[in-house]
């Protein structure tokens, strides 16, 4: 931008020569654009409401309100495609004398990145000589360090950005009083040829000259997508290993590429001298290949940290936690973002920032060739004590530098639909692969509503030690569980006993007084002889074999 400008100041240089890229340098290819409008859905930006907009100039150009949204190439409008933007390109001055550009996409529906209104992109054009009719929009332009944000990037900061304080430059503001608070400048706000944006008609209260509106804060108030379907929120920044590759969402959602990586329980992330990008195993040189899918890095746990604002510097974040700070802008369209700069205020910067971390982060699916997933995410007595239950009998080992897929959140659904209309009723298993009268184990639930346990042993219950029962004959003192048509036999057999011996009994003659009755005698002593011999010895047999509990 400020090579443009100088051109333009250049003598003897045209600015629609150096807008159109004729210059001795070679053409020019891609252009900076800043996006006007994001047109997504064209069920919504009807062709009719888009063309009156963006299209052809009405008869009095000065009762158009939208002419200021005029595109110069107008006959795309009516089969743009989803994700089209109207642009206006900053490069060389183009802005300051020409219309804005409908542009298209240059990537196919495949690949779909984020952009909104007020956010400047790159266009490509397949002429080097101009912008062409029909340029293509590629992606939001990368700015600095102090500036670049993947929930929004406001591009013009970068011309105003102040990273370090000299001591005057302290003391002066020690006399100001008041923190530095990132604004929406057009260009650097000094003088109108340094506004990368026409200027609009207005009075713009950030600058000193009059009838001069900031036309970012015009722009994104007039964006539908921009006002009604863009979030705004602080989003951490993640910090990448050389190998990665990267997705990101504007709204903190990711998917890494990568390598096994993490702050786990037994971690504390505020101690950290580096990333934990820079990090490695030293005994596990390769075959770490992890997918990283994660909703909500840097998570709050006790809402949000304090915002540095003019008058109070923010709180110091925790863990993985980005600074925060509250912007400005002149409409009162502010918001809290991440604090990109805290060097002007004299903060200090957050090295762990964003990192993976696999105690706090919101929402995480981890696939990995070699991880030490129970350990890691914390299911591991050796990490959390008391994070696994006592067993009964075999031991709990963590598992480690195995393949893992983890899946943790506050909340975990995993949901086989039944769907009435389109006759679809779902089943569920989870199975620890094995041999079916053997080591074999699974769950299963059937379409009917019946789920079924299969395993060598099934314990239920906890382990007296962690409060449960306890005083069974099992390991751990656990107890069988009885088999219903076993007991029902051993009651049936007993109670005809008794019903025998009773009938017995009703039936007797006395042989004489103070005679015993060999009829009640040989009854009892039969009875007796099968509790011996039959019943007590079948007690045993309605134990289960495989389920125990407390």
């Amino acid at each position: 931008m400020g090579d443009a400008r100088a051109k333009m100041g250049t003598p003897g240089t045209s600015v629609s020569g150096q807008m159109m890229g004729a210059n001795s340098g070679g053409g020019r290819v891609l252009y900076k654009a800043v996006v006007v409008a994001y047109l997504n859905d064209p069920s919504f930006f009807d062709i009719d409401e888009v063309a009156k907009k963006f299209g052809t100039e009405i008869e009095n150009p000065d009762d158009d309100i939208y002419a200021a949204y005029r595109v110069s190439n107008p006959r795309f409008l009516r089969d743009a495609p989803r994700n089209a933007c109207v642009v206006r390109p900053i490069s060389s001055g183009y802005d300051k004398q020409q219309p804005p550009i409908l542009a298209y996409p240059f990537f196919p529906p495949h690949i779909s990145f984020p952009v909104k209104a007020g956010e400047q992109v790159w266009l490509i054009t397949e002429s080097p000589s101009n912008i062409g009719e029909l340029p293509l929009w590629m992606c939001r332009v990368p700015e600095t360090l102090q500036v670049d944000d993947v929930n929004f990037t406001h591009g013009d900061r970068k011309l105003t950005t102040v990273t370090n304080l000299s001591t005057s430059e302290r003391l002066e503001g020690e006399e100001e009083s008041g923190n530095k608070i990132p604004g929406f400048p057009n260009g650097t706000g000094r003088s109108v040829d340094e506004c990368s944006l026409r200027p609009e008609l207005g009075n713009n209260e950030e600058t000193p000259f009059e009838d001069q509106e900031n036309s970012y804060d015009v722009l994104v108030t007039n964006s539908h997508t921009y006002v009604n379907d863009f979030t705004k929120e602080n989003v951490p920044r993640l910090t990448k290993r050389p190998g990665d590759l990267v997705l990101q969402g504007s709204n903190n959602t990711t998917l890494i590429l990568g390598e096994d990586r993490g702050y786990g329980p037994t971690d504390d992330p505020t101690a950290a001298t580096n990333s934990n990008a820079l990090e490695g195993y030293d005994d596990l040189p390769d075959f770490k290949g992890t997918i990283d899918i994660v909703a909500g890095r840097g998570r709050f746990f006790d809402g949000l940290i304090g915002e540095t604002t003019e008058d109070a510097k923010g709180d110091d974040p925790e863990n993985t936690q980005s600074r925060l700070i509250a912007n400005e802008r002149k409409d009162g369209d502010s918001w809290i973002e991440t604090d990109k700069n805290p060097a002007v205020n004299e903060l200090s910067p957050v090295i762990p920032e964003g990192d993976p971390d696999f105690v706090r982060d919101c929402s995480r699916v981890y696939i990995s060739m070699k991880t030490k997933g129970d350990l890691n995410f914390g299911v591991s007595n050796e990490s959390v004590p008391d994070s696994m239950p006592t067993p009964f009998e075999a031991e709990i080992n963590d598992i480690d530098d195995v393949p893992f897929v983890v899946v943790k959140s506050d909340e975990v659904r995993i949901i086989a639909r039944k769907d009435e209309d389109n006759d679809i009723n779902g089943s569920l298993r989870i199975i620890k692969q094995g041999t079916k009268d053997d080591d074999l184990a699974a769950i299963t639930l059937l379409p009917d509503g019946t789920i079924q346990i299969s395993g060598s042993k099934i314990y239920l219950g906890r382990h007296p030690d962690d409060g449960g029962a306890g005083n069974g004959p099992g390991e751990g003192e656990s107890q069988p569980y009885v088999k219903y048509q076993e007991l029902e036999d051993l009651w049936n057999s007993f109670m005809d006993e008794l019903s025998s011996f009773c009938d017995t009994v009703l039936t007797h003659t006395t042989p004489g007084y103070g005679a015993p009755s060999p009829q009640l005698n040989s009854a009892a002593t039969t009875l007796k002889s099968a509790i011996s011999s039959t019943h007590k010895p079948d007690i045993s047999t309605v134990k289960s074999e495989r389920i125990f509990g407390e």
